[in-house]
């Protein structure tokens, strides 16, 4: 008699089966041989249903566990979103975009320009905005721009570095550098505005050319910030 390996319920089968063969008449055996044949495929077939059972809670749990991963993952992305924005860190795509406009060919007019006068930001974000100062008079003259805001949450942080790799290395400051201009010749440099995840609202960044030749009236200009409702991540 064979028993290695078998569960409780089979061994007693086993048992039972060898002991009526060897005590019961065969008539007898013939019936009792078939009842245990039922009974053990009944058997059977209560452990296929309870392995099914089993299966489709294992899989229903699997889902829900799966589903509150990607929402506490959802969750923690966007905290860690928040705090990065609120640390002031500057895209990358901005600075690309600020190199673009520093490389692009335009004609000035003014004292102060600022290209563009108008920008949409959603909360958190930062774009560049161009400035060129010319001088228009004949007089060599020497220059720097402060940049600043009453809005606590805005950042308008000066850059006049070269190119993007300079840029990116550059101090952070809301003053530039001082540059000296001999009659019409003009700089450029750009601003990036940046907000801070504050509220929705209109506001602005105030730009001042500080050495302006007496008698010029364009010395300061503002950017108007329109801050609109940021991308939901649901």
């Amino acid at each position: 008699m064979d028993v290695g390996g078998s569960n409780p319920p089979d061994l007693i089968l086993i048992i039972l089966s060898n002991t009526i063969n060897l005590i019961l008449p065969t008539n007898n055996k013939i019936r009792i041989t078939k009842f245990i044949k039922t009974f053990k495929y009944k058997l059977t077939q209560n452990k296929v249903m309870k392995s099914k059972s089993g299966a489709i809670e294992l899989s229903m749990t699997t889902i829900i566990v799966v589903v509150l991963g990607i929402t506490l993952l959802i969750l923690g992305l966007a905290f860690i979103r928040g705090i990065f924005g609120n640390l002031g860190d500057i895209s990358d795509e901005t600075f690309d975009n600020a190199q673009d406009l520093l490389v692009g060919l335009e004609s000035f007019d003014d004292f102060l320009t600022l290209r563009p006068e108008r920008i949409e930001l959603k909360q958190g974000e930062d774009k560049p905005v161009k400035l060129t100062i010319l001088n228009q008079g004949r007089e060599e003259i020497t220059i720097s721009v402060l940049a600043n805001s009453r809005d606590e949450n805005l950042e308008c942080l000066i850059f006049d570095a070269g190119n993007t790799e300079e840029i990116k290395k550059e101090e952070r400051k809301s003053q530039s550098s001082s540059y000296t201009l001999t009659s019409g010749e003009h700089k450029s440099m750009f601003m990036v505005i940046k907000d801070k995840n504050g509220d929705l609202r209109t506001t602005g960044c105030n730009v001042a050319v500080q050495g302006a030749p007496v008698g010029i009236s364009d010395t300061s200009k503002v950017v108007i910030v329109k801050v609109i409702k940021s991308e939901s991540l649901f």
